[in-house]
């Protein structure tokens, strides 16, 4: 019935099962050199009772080998979809077995899913932020810095705020003084770099994250002016922060050396106190008005608290200038809000300034076309669906290492 060569005869089977040698169903013979196929109960179902042209044990042995060799031929394709749903790029998950059993749990999926997001946030910012879009930004907020921060930090000098060790004095008199020195211009124009240039960085990483899964129906809140402020509300915040940065210096000066301009009542019961509640509420009134957002917060913080820092290090470590009237390692404890203020106003100009560089009919967008939203979302919900198919389905079945034959 069979080659002698391939497999044994039914014959001998049957003669070593009823010897008790083997015990084995002669309906499924053994190959030479390989341990006996013992029927599975999908395998018995599966087989026929008899077949035409062929014996009843040819039949069921073809159909057993037919039935093994698809089923492992779809968990084969099962595992294949799986490790590519998976891979993210050049990185893979693989999938690691212990000789017993075979994990393959969601948390990676969602660990690599997360790397995909990354890698697209950063692979799509690389694509926005060109080289030549970047310098001329930089450029930009330094020559905008550079013009505005000396100006600024001359209502501090000149009302008794603050004095400059080897001082340069600019001066028209009677109508213009101002107290500075040469590296002042240097130091506030890499502030409006760092300000300028993170704030539209921040939007744009923002503005991707709503492409990602979960994302879809999470709204972002876009500036209180916009992506891309008119010029009128830059200047509009700067003027406010210009006014904020004029008030704390003749706030100080009124407190520390009773000095009040003309308009300033002198019945008001002003004290040190006064000074950081009234800075602190505009400070925040001007984020809530020019800003609004949370990577716009996040900076405003972080100028709050790293501004004032810098500033210790210039004073106590350098010995460049000094304020006249310190409270926390050299510097007023009101200065940290001049800075929060400070923020939202650098932050829309550098908004402002990346709109018209980055779009390609010139000035006057009101919105910023560099960066187009994702509007198809189709291929990444296919994705995840897909992803959550083969996960669920890889889960309630019965996972072993049988599954990924070598």
């Amino acid at each position: 019935m069979w080659s002698s060569r391939g497999v044994t005869s039914v014959t001998s089977v049957s003669a070593r099962h009823n010897s008790g040698a083997e015990r084995v169903s002669p309906l499924y013979p053994t190959l030479r050199g390989h341990p006996p196929i013992r029927p599975t109960h999908a395998a018995a179902s599966l087989t026929p009772r008899s077949g035409r042209g062929i014996s009843h044990a040819s039949s069921s042995f073809y159909h057993h080998q037919l039935y093994t060799h698809r089923l492992r031929s779809a968990q084969s394709l099962a595992t294949k979809q799986f490790v590519g749903a998976c891979r993210v790029g050049k990185r893979s998950v693989r999938l690691k077995s212990d000789g017993k059993t075979h994990s393959s749990t969601s948390d990676k999926i969602v660990t690599d899913e997360e790397a995909s997001s990354l890698m697209r946030k950063v692979s799509k910012l690389k694509e926005t932020w060109t080289l030549d879009l970047l310098s001329k930004q930089v450029a930009a907020m330094a020559v905008a810095g550079a013009l505005i921060g000396p100006n600024c930090d001359g209502f501090h000098s000149s009302n008794n705020v603050l004095h400059y060790k080897d001082p340069s004095m600019l001066s028209i008199p009677p109508v213009f003084q101002l107290e500075t020195c040469w590296w002042v211009p240097v130091l506030f124009a890499s502030a409006a770099i760092i300000l300028g240039v993170s704030f539209p960085l921040l939007d744009d990483w923002r503005k991707l994250g709503r492409d990602d899964e979960g994302a879809d129906n999470k709204a972002v809140s876009a500036p209180s002016g916009g992506w891309a402020p008119s010029w009128t509300f830059v200047f509009v915040a700067i003027s406010l922060f210009v006014m904020q940065y004029d008030a704390s210096g003749i706030l100080s000066h009124y407190i520390n050396d009773g000095v009040a301009p003309a308009w300033l009542p002198t019945w008001l019961p002003l004290d040190g106190r006064f000074i950081d509640v009234f800075l602190c509420a505009t400070a925040v009134l001007h984020w809530q008005l020019m800003d609004n957002t949370a990577q716009g917060l996040f900076m405003c913080v972080l100028t709050a608290a790293g501004g004032p820092l810098l500033e210790m290090y210039l004073i106590n470590g350098l010995d460049l200038y000094a304020y006249t009237y310190p409270d926390i390692l050299g510097t007023p404890s009101w200065i940290a809000w001049v800075y929060f203020c400070g923020a939202p106003a650098v932050g829309n100009l550098g908004r402002r300034i990346r709109a018209d560089l980055s779009s390609k009919n010139g000035p006057g967008q009101s919105e910023s076309t560099s960066l187009a939203p994702d509007c198809d979302k189709v291929g990444t919900r296919l994705r995840s669906w897909s992803r959550r198919r083969i996960t669920s389905r890889l889960e309630h079945q019965q996972v072993h290492p049988q599954m990924f034959p070598v």
